[in-house]
């Protein structure tokens, strides 16, 4: 007989797979031309932009690609680093992983009014598994933070891609989630779904 936890474990397990299964046909039915191998492709593309223009200390770069929570956090770290006297920012990844080592995890869809497709959004949570290289120098070119030898990262990306036919439509980061050193638990940087995300979608469209 399952125990009381064991059914609240298949309840999860069930829904989250629906919830998968319905984010993969809103993107194949709104976010076209959806396919997955194309889509990690794009994500891989992202993570690389954004990545690179966080070095670089470009925010306006940033606008585009990031949902406004995630590009006030990366604001707040720009403007930290500068503060601190770090005037340049090397970072690449070592060995550039394909996109089919890529992983999405989880996948979820939501419209701001269920009438409306154009109030709606699709996300997919995407687990990176990397090398990279990261320095930060001084105004003199003394190395302040990081080194020479690559480092492994692990990151959970939730990436963005709005109902809505626009030109300018494209993923975007809207959350990132960072492994608990020690444990098996994700710390979230930036909400994802929530109910004030969707009267913003729903206002956005209405405007």
């Amino acid at each position: 007989m399952l125990t009381p936890k064991g059914l609240k474990y298949l309840w999860r397990r069930a829904k989250g797979s629906a919830q998968n299964v319905y984010a993969l046909a809103m993107a194949h039915k709104y976010a076209k031309p959806f396919k997955m191998p194309l889509f990690k492709q794009e994500a891989l593309r992202l993570y690389e932009e954004v990545n690179t223009h966080v070095a670089a200390g470009d925010r306006r770069a940033l606008i585009a690609l990031t949902a406004p929570n995630v590009n006030t956090t990366f604001k707040r770290q720009i403007k930290a680093r500068e503060d601190a006297g770090w005037t340049r920012v090397e970072w690449a990844l070592v060995n550039r992983p394909t996109a089919e080592n890529l992983s999405v995890v989880q996948g979820r869809a939501a419209m701001g009014d269920p009438k409306d497709p154009n109030t709606g959004f699709v996300q997919f949570t995407i687990r990176f598994n990397t090398k990279q290289r990261f320095r930060a120098f001084s105004k003199s070119g003394a190395v302040v933070a990081g080194g020479p030898d690559p480092v492994d990262v692990e990151e959970l990306w939730v990436v963005e891609h709005p109902f809505k036919k626009q030109e300018t439509n494209r993923w975007r980061l809207v959350g990132k989630l960072m492994p608990v050193p020690g444990t098996k638990e994700y710390t979230s940087s930036a909400p994802v779904i929530t109910s004030e995300s969707l009267r913003q979608h729903k206002a956005a469209q209405q405007a």
